[in-house]
């Protein structure tokens, strides 16, 4: 969602993640906004759905264009108490495909152990 015409518009995402899960279904919100043209910023809040609770988790970041086919990305998330930061790249192979790959708790603060993905990415706006 976008509010405004200006250049750089204020976006809104809305989503769920884990919806078949019994303890890790969550909502989030993310406003996003580009500071530059090869700048971003994003922040908002996702809360984490269990049995016993509902867990509010803080999350912002920001990106930087390196080139036009280079994208760096980063993000932190936490819930007062723990923070994860995350990391990532994003390899632009043709205008609507990307290679991903990420860094999740790039410092291995939670007792898993760090975890890296890679994928494909494929945007094409009707």
């Amino acid at each position: 969602l976008t509010s405004g015409e200006d250049r750089f518009p204020l976006r809104l995402a809305l989503g769920a993640q884990n919806i078949s899960s019994n303890d890790d279904t969550n909502i989030y919100m993310i406003r996003s906004k580009k500071i530059r043209q090869d700048l971003g910023i994003h922040f908002g809040f996702k809360a984490i759905f269990s049995e016993e609770e509902i867990l509010p988790v803080f999350i912002g970041g920001a990106d930087f264009i390196l080139n036009e086919h280079i994208k760096l990305l980063t993000d932190v998330n936490g819930d007062g108490t723990d923070y994860i930061w995350n990391s990532g790249i994003e390899l632009f192979l043709t205008d609507t495909l990307a290679l991903k790959s990420n860094i999740i708790d790039l410092f291995a603060t939670r007792t898993l152990e760090r975890t890296y993905s890679i994928g494909l990415s494929y945007n094409k706006f009707l």
